[in-house]
């Protein structure tokens, strides 16, 4: 999973998983990290769920196929490609889908998760993922660069607490309208501005 790295044009460049972190309790860390004054978070678990998405990024690429495991005969057309959008004046938004299967209108995001039980990781996972709005933002900017999405899918897969033995996995799949992007842009518009506004704080 390659680092992220950003034009030097004075334009603010943002992601997902910042906008998502862009609220009232979060957004003084966030530019923190952005001014290099405090590290960014990670824990064991984001470490381990970055190694398997490495390994699933190297076999989509190998096979041009979603990762075995999951038992889905999908094919890819892009695997972890970035997309870039100036979504408002001077924002940049970058996205890097897990995988896209354009032959089949569809986006994808590998999870991991930690549970007790599969019953319990199906439960987390249905309660984390059905409402989220992380694939609805990147189908939405595979739309800006001419991929029409029809449908989204998280695909996770379940671990022990000793993370050393699968549980099993979980598919999690939604039509994805064109309402939905109505939903999406709203959202967006919000997490920038108070990013945008956080960044014009600091400057002063």
């Amino acid at each position: 999973m390659a680092d992220y790295l950003y034009a030097d044009d004075g334009k603010i460049h943002t992601r997902y998983t910042e906008l998502s972190r862009c609220t009232a309790g979060q957004i003084d860390r966030v530019i923190d990290e952005r001014l290099g004054t405090r590290e960014s978070f990670k824990s064991d678990n984001m470490e381990f769920g970055t190694d398997r998405h490495d390994m699933w990024e190297n076999e989509g690429k190998r096979t041009g196929r979603i990762p075995e495991c999951f038992g889905l005969d999908w094919p890819i057309s892009h695997v972890e490609q970035e997309f870039v959008s100036e979504i408002l004046p001077d924002v940049v938004l970058h996205s890097r889908p897990d995988a896209v299967c354009a032959d089949i209108s569809t986006i994808v995001d590998y999870k991991t998760l930690i549970a007790d039980s599969f019953a319990m990781g199906e439960l987390l996972a249905v309660q984390r993922y059905s409402k989220s709005k992380q694939l609805p933002i990147y189908a939405y900017q595979a739309g800006l660069h001419d991929i029409r999405i029809k449908r989204i899918a998280y695909l996770v897969e379940i671990w022990n607490r000793q993370q050393t033995e699968i549980l099993g996995y979980k598919i999690i799949t939604k039509e994805f309208k064109m309402k939905d992007i109505g939903a999406a842009l709203p959202w967006v518009r919000e997490r920038v501005a108070m990013l945008v506004s956080a960044i014009e704080g600091r400057s002063l």
